[in-house]
């Protein structure tokens, strides 16, 4: 199994719509480019807006990418390209490639039964044997997430957030995907729950051999989860590499700005005198230098007319950065 980007783009038309703005684009996503190969966990990681969700809806194809390339190979070295992929092979995909949301509450049907939300999708997926098999496969589902099969018959408002986590991570595995995405899966939970989510798909990974793709604001989560990691900022990825190597070095500035910002007691002081409010360039603003030119301590004039792209500063550690080079 292979999923690749390569220069991927997506800007969002603002003509359409009561309150178009003609000629207005929202440009969410800038050259994204990276691979996930089989059973890998690969970590998307950035504050809010950087464009880490957009990314992973074009995967799934909840929206079309404007620019740039995307295919996915699966174990049977079907070649699945999203550049030109009809509705039969969308729903294949979709199979193989399942999503998995970020607040479980608003994902999950307050009037269904578990069991309708785990085999509502799965009924037209080409697994599905009947009713009763699929009740045998749900109840085995359930189980490996750590509930049973008496709760099949429950709604989703008689559990609590991690129990409905648990419950669409199983919904996405009833179909044998290949590839999982997790978008901020746990952070919406509590921390002692956020631990308890993060190894059930630990475990999940190893029983059923599958590749995740973790998106998350949080560089500690994602660096403990994930075997390499994409930095993102304004649309771009802006550092990738191991998630060893980038917790060691953190050579992009906005990746030491992320790792600044986690809780240190020690040096609180020092770091709360440090800090500066500074806003994100403005998604319609059309990117033509460094999107981090504004917020970096280390500029150069280059910086603000030429984009920087990905490059090899150190073996399979990838920098976007002029004052890098």
């Amino acid at each position: 199994m292979s999923l690749v980007l390569k220069d991927v783009k997506k800007h969002f038309n603002l003509e359409a719509g009561l309150f178009a703005r003609y000629g207005k684009f929202v440009y969410a996503v800038n050259g994204v480019s990276f691979d996930i190969k089989n059973n890998e966990a690969f970590g998307l990681v950035g504050e809010s807006g950087c464009g880490k969700t957009t990314v992973a809806r074009l995967i799934v194809q909840m929206y079309k990418h404007s620019f740039g390339h995307i295919s996915f190979t699966d174990k049977n070295g079907t070649v699945f390209d999203l550049d030109n992929i009809d509705n039969k092979n969308l729903k294949l995909l979709r199979n193989k490639i399942r999503y998995i949301f970020q607040d479980p509450a608003r994902s999950l049907n307050p009037r269904m039964t578990i069991l309708d939300v785990l085999t509502s999708g799965y009924k037209y997926s080409p697994f599905w044997k009947g009713n009763k098999k699929a009740k045998e496969e749900s109840t085995e589902i359930l189980e490996s997430v750590g509930l049973s099969e008496k709760d099949l018959e429950r709604r989703p408002q008689d559990f609590s957030g991690g129990q409905r986590q648990r419950i669409s991570i199983a919904r996405a595995l009833l179909t044998k995907p290949e590839l999982l995405i997790c978008d901020e899966v746990v952070s919406a939970l509590d921390v002692s729950i956020q631990s308890q989510i993060l190894n059930l798909l630990v475990e999940i990974r190893k029983k059923y051999q599958i590749s995740l793709l973790f998106i998350a604001h949080d560089l500690t989560v994602v660096s403990y989860f994930c075997d390499r990691i994409g930095v993102m900022y304004g649309g771009q990825i802006v550092e990738l590499g191991s998630s060893k190597s980038i917790t060691e070095k953190k050579l992009h500035p906005y990746t030491q700005l992320l790792y600044s910002s986690i809780p240190d007691i020690k040096n609180r002081k020092e770091i709360l005198a440090e800090k500066t409010i500074i806003e994100m360039p403005a998604p319609t603003q059309k990117p033509e230098g460094c999107p981090f030119y504004n917020r970096c301590k280390i500029h150069k004039e280059i910086c603000l007319t030429k984009q920087p792209i990905l490059k090899e500063i150190e073996p399979e550690h990838f920098v976007a950065c002029h004052c890098l080079e």
